[in-house]
């Protein structure tokens, strides 16, 4: 950042600006660095004995306004000034330069409240704040339990007291107040410029009420092209099951009233379907094993998830390959695949289990029935549920999901309302090509993919190494906190430090994403396959500061977030790319504490012999 330019910009913004002193500094009150700059001005008269301090004059409020509104146009967002304050003339030392000390003093003995009060000035006092900005501040005051009054429309949210984590609170508060195009993506976003104007967002760590709301009333101009992008892709939709409605109902055996819908199969799950039906390895099929020992009978547990299949359509689908890639066929009822198997004392669990799911992965090969199998192993007085899943199905938030709803109807407790894979899948679908292929060819310009540096590795020994780093919850907030970022962004940093240590080069490296950020529906509560994998290229030298790696992981979170679900074929092809562009993956999960439920207790994998891991978990 060149504080020098700031300075240029901030004297060329009016001719009554006379000095100007820019410094990075942090109040006592505050828990980052702030750019702050201090303007001395022609009209107002002074000498060597004048004393350095903060003007009152409401006289030079309109200048300061054009100020801000300069330093707007011509800076980018992270190079705005928070706060422009006017001083009765800049401090020089014996050397006849800005003392910075001074101005430090000055800074640090103004007030909180008299901060606010000089925030990016006068507009805040303006009268004709628009509906919507009116609607955000009242979110806010009433979200961080302030004065109305106090919320001024032109700070940061971050200064008004919330950060990347209560961020998502808030967008929800939001979205309950009326507030309908809303995501965390948004709420990190600041125009540099009138939005009107449409101008290039940039990523800024200050968003504000007013920069905010304008995103929201220009997306709200925009909403009629984007009901026409949806209708039509509605139809799409439509016309593919019309089209392949008898085809699948002769090949399934099936009759039309017996089909809930069918549907395209999202890039993810094609790519699955794809890999595994050109491979004779059971790919893409994982076996978790419960313990459900002397908590409910057998017929409990049953009835449980026959009610939760029945219950949500991505656990009644079944596949069939046709001239428009993979179709999805949800039946409106399934017959749960469901073995019981009494075990001898000298049977090997993993043995049994093993058998088991082969012969049924081997009887479903097509997929043309739902690729889920159950099985209940009673041994002496230990019942364990065996259940296999292939992965086109469900992701990891999704698992966690039906576990809780299960234990739900086992203890007699109500579900709760979530929405279809069904009504998900259009979201997943509705990938803007044009501004996709933009944003990945402008992030992976360099075009030049760095692979793992591959080693000799016999798969008949090779096997998983898990690593565990006790580190406490504050190291990361208090990293957080310094960088002002997501603890993920600071987890990827250090994952792209550790790959350049391996390979020396930058690297290429896949994110497994969430795809769960929705403007229009609650996908957190979906349960289905939402989950995408796209490529990441964060530059790093021996120059690079962590600092700068942590804020381009941030800024790499953020700005993907409207690309999610794009497919990694499509990146592919617009990148030109002859190899593969990545062979490492980085995902981040936050496990929550009833994540694996309270009585589906999960058979750990240490309990089981290091050689029957893979086999017990990766069918």
């Amino acid at each position: 950042m060149e504080i020098g330019e700031i300075n240029q910009v901030i004297k060329s913004s009016s001719a009554e600006v006379e000095h100007v002193a820019t410094l990075v500094l942090k109040h006592s009150t505050q828990h980052r660095d702030q750019l702050a700059s201090f303007v001395s001005f022609s009209q107002i008269k002074y000498d060597s004995n004048t004393k350095v301090r903060l003007l009152e004059d409401n006289s030079i409020d309109t200048i300061i306004s054009q100020v801000v509104q300069v330093c707007k146009e011509k800076l980018p967002g992270y190079m705005v000034p928070t706060y422009i304050l006017p001083v009765s003339r800049l401090p020089l030392s014996v050397n006849n330069k800005v003392d910075n000390k001074a101005l430090k003093a000055l800074f640090s003995s103004v007030t909180a409240e008299r901060l606010a009060d000089r925030t990016q000035v006068v507009d805040k006092k303006r009268k004709d704040l628009s509906d919507t900005e009116r609607t955000v501040q009242k979110v806010l005051a009433d979200f961080l339990q302030l004065d109305i009054d106090n919320i001024d429309v032109n700070a940061s949210f971050y200064q008004a007291g919330l950060d990347s984590i209560s961020m998502t609170g808030f967008a929800k508060r939001l979205q309950e107040n009326g507030i309908r195009n809303v995501n965390i993506s948004s709420l990190l976003k600041r125009k540099p410029s009138n939005i009107l104007q449409h101008q290039f967002w940039l990523i800024s760590l200050d968003p504000t009420v007013a920069s905010f709301a304008g995103i929201q009333d220009h997306q709200e101009k925009q909403s009629s092209t984007s009901l026409g992008a949806s209708q039509l892709l509605a139809q799409k939709i439509q016309s593919f099951s019309t089209k392949h409605e008898q085809d699948v109902c002769k090949t399934l055996h099936l009759g039309h009233q017996d089909i809930q819908y069918i549907l395209p199969c999202t890039p993810l799950q094609e790519g699955m379907l794809a890999r595994y039906s050109s491979s004779d390895e059971k790919l893409y099929f994982n076996t978790f094993l419960y313990d459900v020992s002397s908590i409910y009978s057998e017929s409990q547990v049953y009835e449980a998830w026959v009610k939760i299949i029945n219950l949500y359509d991505i656990l009644r689908t079944c596949f069939l390959q046709t001239e428009d890639g993979y179709a999805q066929i949800c039946v409106k009822r399934s017959n749960i695949h469901w073995e019981t198997y009494d075990m001898d004392v000298s049977e090997s669990l993993i043995e049994v289990v093993r058998k088991s799911a082969n012969i049924y992965l081997s009887s479903n090969r097509s997929l043309h029935t739902t690729p889920i199998h159950f099985l209940l192993l009673k041994r002496e007085d230990r019942i364990i549920l065996s259940a296999s899943i292939f992965h086109a199905l469900f992701d990891g938030h999704s698992w966690a999901l039906i576990l809780q709803d299960v234990e739900r109807v086992l203890q007699d407790k109500s579900l709760p309302t979530r929405t279809s894979f069904s009504k998900a899948l259009p979201v997943v679908l509705a990938v803007d090509m044009l501004s996709s292929e933009r944003f990945w060819t402008n992030h992976l310009r360099l075009k030049q993919f760095y692979m793992f540096p591959s080693q000799s590795i016999n798969a008949e020994t090779a096997s998983t190494t898990h690593k565990t780093l006790s580190l406490t919850a504050k190291y990361f907030e208090d990293g957080r906190k310094r960088f002002n970022c997501s603890t993920q962004a600071i987890y990827m940093a250090a994952w792209v430090n550790v790959l350049a240590k391996v390979s020396k080069s930058t690297f290429t490296f896949g994110v497994i994403v969430s795809g769960r950020s929705s403007e229009t529906l609650d996908l957190t509560k979906c349960i289905g396959p939402l989950f995408n994998c796209i490529p990441c290229c964060l530059p790093l030298d021996s120059n690079t500061t962590w600092k700068e790696l942590v804020t381009n992981a941030q800024a790499f979170i953020v700005e993907s977030n409207t690309f999610q679900h794009t497919p990694l074929t499509k990146i592919k092809r617009w990148m030109q790319a002859k190899t593969e562009m990545f062979d490492t993956i980085f995902n981040v999960q936050i496990a929550a504490q009833d994540d694996r439920g309270d009585q589906l207790s999960l058979v750990e994998r240490d309990t089981l012999s290091q050689a029957d891991v893979r086999s017990a978990y990766s069918f």
